[in-house]
């Protein structure tokens, strides 16, 4: 289940994603949908040795405590998996951060890893995935997050954070093709740059009436940016849309898969969950899709 799937012409396997039913059949001894929360009897332990499930819903470490997946463990995506010295909220973290953090909580590199966030703290799940992506750990995005387990009548536990040895990671390299930086976008708004860029913000800061900007930085968007919000990406559910949903909005918003693609946000938060969403949209063939980390607070303040 935890593979990268056999890329048959006639199969769309959205590789990056896992439904809940396939993760609960690795924690429950019947794991079909709806039988009642108390009616689950979980496996002694995950089926799969290497599977490492992981809540990393952004600020959520109480949620946690309160209610959490059976063997999740807890990834603070917005306090630990960024740079300390970041100029800016949220800045992308080195090498040697990603192997403490992932180390701290038990994590090696050739685990299976399915992240998940819960509703209105999504995003840290899709920024966690992105990170662990690009940095080449094997990551899945649970479809729907906690929401959609739950709404399917699976049992949730209380987190317990984790205790057990720590792991040993080498060989992480700053995953620089996954990013875009400020100088690529300034030439991009000066119309010398050959790709798309995608604006995930809510569409009153896009058009200048931002309430939450940082001090510093002004109103406004990236002249050439188109305005997609993630509600576009996402059902209400909080499972991603389908391949031909997406098509559907490539078309809308005149977006061509053949260009190389980037998607921004405020902090580099909500850019993620476009960038997911396009990244599982597996019959699609995108030329490349990256995060513009500094966002529209470094664009914001520095153009």
């Amino acid at each position: 289940v935890m593979g990268h799937g056999n890329s048959a012409n006639h199969i769309v396997r959205r590789t990056n994603l896992i439904c809940v039913r396939d993760l609960a059949e690795h924690i429950f001894i019947d794991a079909q949908p709806g039988l009642g929360a108390s009616n689950y009897r979980q496996k002694d332990a995950l089926d799969d040795s290497k599977l490492r499930i992981i809540d990393s819903s952004a600020g959520g470490k109480e949620d946690f405590h309160s209610e959490a997946i059976p063997y999740a463990r807890f990834l603070n995506v917005m306090e630990d998996l960024k740079d300390p010295n970041g100029k800016f909220p949220n800045t992308f973290p080195s090498p040697d951060v990603v192997r403490d953090v992932m180390q701290s909580i038990g994590v090696e590199k050739d685990d299976h890893l399915v992240v998940y966030g819960r509703p209105g703290k999504f995003v840290g799940a899709a920024r966690a995935f992105f990170i662990l992506d690009s940095y080449g750990f094997h990551v899945k995005l649970l479809n729907g997050g906690l929401y959609k387990y739950t709404d399917e009548g699976y049992p949730t536990e209380e987190g317990k954070d984790y205790t057990g040895e720590t792991s040993k990671i080498t060989d992480l390299k700053y995953p620089s093709d996954s990013l875009i930086s400020f100088d690529e976008v300034k030439e991009f708004e000066k119309g010398s740059s050959d790709f798309q860029l995608i604006d995930v913000r809510q569409s009153n800061a896009y058009n200048g009436e931002a309430t939450d900007n940082l001090e510093g930085c002004r109103q406004g968007h990236v002249n050439g940016a188109v305005n997609i919000t993630p509600k576009e990406f996402l059902h209400n559910d909080f499972t991603f849309r389908s391949d031909e949903e997406i098509r559907d909005l490539l078309d809308k918003y005149s977006l061509d898969p053949a260009k190389q693609t980037v998607v921004m946000c405020r902090t580099g938060m909500g850019a993620t969950i476009g960038i997911a969403a396009l990244r599982s949209a597996t019959s699609i063939p995108f030329e490349k899709v990256q995060l513009y980390d500094g966002s529209w607070t470094e664009y914001g303040s520095f153009s």
